[in-house]
């Protein structure tokens, strides 16, 4: 089954990588152009909550931007998490409620800021910046992975959806979403066409960008296993297994080191961080299901004043779980493993008053059953032009409320 899905999987597509560049640049600036003309018009029609002293809130020391160009084109963007990642560029691991974020995107927010000194207007660029590149770096090498499993117009739906999913604005906010997914879209294209070193790099970073980056281990050690099974049985064919296997821990040993580092600085333990800031706790995987369908369906009190975004990410994580073994079956065992593996971990974290919080925005880097969404409407042509209109509704539902300065993720 492995082997007839790779000669798929390495079949040529039919589609340059010029128009796949194209198709990737054109959704990015469309995406780009509709949120920036969004949030000039959301703050007129709706004025955004003053910040609440709460988790994520506050703009935690730097200026609130609101005056100017920078406060047109930058301040709607002033939310949340970003707020937290900006912290860290500017001022380094000084608070514990920070220390769980990997530093790759906080170091490219200094870095690209360094050249317009540093002010707290360029530091918000460069995050914007770094997320929109990131973004049209992931828009393509999704593209040109789904044209080596699918058709050329179910390849192109898949893309469409997962840009036009409800919490997809998100790649272009100042969030590490979009670097970690071309991250992980580079370690994973890299394994599949048996560049192993480079799997594992790009799996490192991603692990420095995002705590489940150490997931990419898993279809890299798959694809060297294959590979090697497929071989004479040599003492050549075994060190070079050997190699690759090292290649595939480089991501583990990422995350590894980065939780040395910070317990170095003096930091709780991560389990103890999530409790005490963040209401979570590591317990058996799907208790949050359970608490947010007691809540849904029984009339329980989690979350029950989010009820909308609640059913929102339930309706995320469910879709993800039920489409699980149709991507092992039609995709292959490396689309699976990973798509297990990180929704494991996303389900591992619990919590009794907070079930499923922001994870619609969690499973955005679950991209293989947006392969099997892009195959499914093209076969149905009323679903393939409804589907994308319902999402990218929500879309601009939820980006307002971003704007908005309401949590939705």
């Amino acid at each position: 089954m492995e082997d007839r899905q790779r000669a798929v999987g390495n079949a040529p597509a039919g589609v340059s990588r010029r128009r796949s560049i194209l198709f990737a640049i054109s959704l990015v600036l469309a995406a780009r152009l509709i949120l920036g003309a969004w949030a000039l018009v959301v703050p007129v029609v709706r004025s955004p909550a003053e910040p609440a002293a709460v988790v994520g809130s506050p703009y935690l020391g730097a200026p609130r931007l609101d005056d100017g160009i920078a406060g047109a084109l930058l301040g709607p963007w002033q939310r949340f998490d970003t707020q937290r990642y900006v912290r860290i560029a500017r001022e380094g691991y000084v608070a514990p409620d920070d220390s769980h974020y990997p530093p790759l995107y906080p170091v490219l927010i200094r870095l690209g800021a360094t050249p317009f000194g540093s002010s707290p207007a360029s530091r918000m660029f460069a995050a914007l910046a770094v997320a929109t590149l990131s973004a049209l770096g992931a828009f393509y090498l999704l593209h040109r992975l789904a044209l080596r499993e699918l058709d050329r117009t179910s390849a192109r739906n898949a893309v469409l959806l997962f840009a036009t999913f409800p919490t997809a604005f998100f790649l272009f906010a100042g969030y590490s979403e979009s670097l970690f997914l071309f991250l992980c879209l580079a370690s994973f294209l890299s394994a599949r066409d048996g560049r192993f070193a480079a799997a594992g790099g790009f799996g490192a970073l991603a692990s420095m960008t995002r705590l489940t980056g150490w997931v990419l281990a898993l279809p890299i050690v798959w694809e060297a296993i294959v590979r090697w099974r497929s071989r004479q049985r040599s003492a050549s064919a075994n060190i070079e297994l050997t190699m690759r296997l090292g290649a595939a821990s480089l991501p583990a040993l990422a995350t590894t080191g980065f939780l040395a580092f910070r317990r170095s600085l003096g930091f709780a333990p991560l389990d103890e961080t999530f409790t005490r800031y963040w209401a979570r706790t590591p317990g058996i995987p799907g208790q949050d299901l359970l608490t947010a369908i007691n809540t849904l369906f029984f009339g329980g009190e989690a979350r029950a004043e989010q009820l909308p975004v609640l059913w929102v990410d339930f309706v995320a994580v469910a879709g993800m779980l039920a489409a699980l073994p149709f991507v092992f079956r039609r995709l292959g065992v490396s689309f699976g493993l990973y798509s297990a593996g990180i929704l494991f971990f996303l389900l591992l974290a619990t919590s009794d008053v907070l079930p499923l919080y922001s994870v619609a925005r969690y499973v955005l880097p679950i991209f293989p059953p947006f392969l099997l969404f892009g195959l499914a409407i093209g076969q149905r042509h009323l679903l393939a032009r409804g589907l994308p209109i319902v999402s990218f509704t929500l879309w601009l539902l939820f980006s307002a409320l971003f704007f908005s300065r309401n949590w939705v993720g």
